[in-house]
């Protein structure tokens, strides 16, 4: 069983942000929706997310380019678009919504 977990708050909610990294399991994926791409600028979230292992990390593509932001692929992160968010919450048994 596997959650899609999704967060728009910007990563000065630190508890916020907190509280949802301490959920992720193994599997899960952490769609970063709104001002909630900013994580990627942020120093502090973005080495913490660099750490999570066996958890998927997606940007929403128009989330990112409306905010003029520059978010690098790697490993465990993507950039989805719309399409992909639906497939992600096809392919998870449950989302959770962190705002």
């Amino acid at each position: 069983m596997t959650t899609l977990h999704t967060i728009n708050k910007s990563p000065s909610n630190l508890a916020l942000w907190h509280s949802c990294m301490a959920a992720l399991l193994p599997g899960d994926t952490l769609l970063i929706i709104e001002n909630g791409v900013y994580a990627a600028t942020h120093t502090t979230i973005a080495e913490q997310l660099s750490t999570l292992e066996g958890i998927n990390i997606s940007f929403l593509s128009a989330d990112v380019q409306a905010r003029g932001l520059v978010v690098t692929e790697s490993n465990n992160t993507s950039i989805v678009d719309d399409q992909q968010f639906v497939n992600l919450a096809c392919q998870h048994s449950k989302t959770v919504s962190w705002f």
